[in-house]
């Protein structure tokens, strides 16, 4: 059990650089009584990449935040136009308290 954690956090801490995304899906998964947000990106290849998992009450602003911050923190470069979907409506609030993150 205890290998299982740290590989899992070595796996959610990993660099991010040289990813050339074409796309960020991030959507809530209920599991039992939590709620975990996962974000992944599809590269212009077709391959999916998991870029992280965020365990919040809600689907909220400042787990949306949290989220940006952390792939951007690991490297995924910001400075490029993304199509990014979500079925939360907390992204836009989320990009706006990022400095790393603009979106149209």
């Amino acid at each position: 059990m205890k290998a299982t954690a740290e590989q899992m956090r070595e796996f959610l801490k990993r660099d991010l650089t040289g990813l050339d995304l074409a796309a960020i899906f991030i959507d809530g998964i209920a599991f039992k009584w939590h709620l975990i947000v996962v974000a992944f990106g599809l590269d212009k290849g077709g391959r999916k990449h998991v870029l992280g998992l965020w365990q919040g009450a809600t689907e909220n602003a400042a787990v949306c935040t949290s989220l940006l911050e952390d792939i951007a923190r690991r490297g995924l470069t910001t400075g490029k136009d993304y199509m990014v979907c979500s079925v939360t409506k907390h992204l836009p609030d989320a990009e706006s308290n990022s400095s790393n993150w603009m979106m149209s």
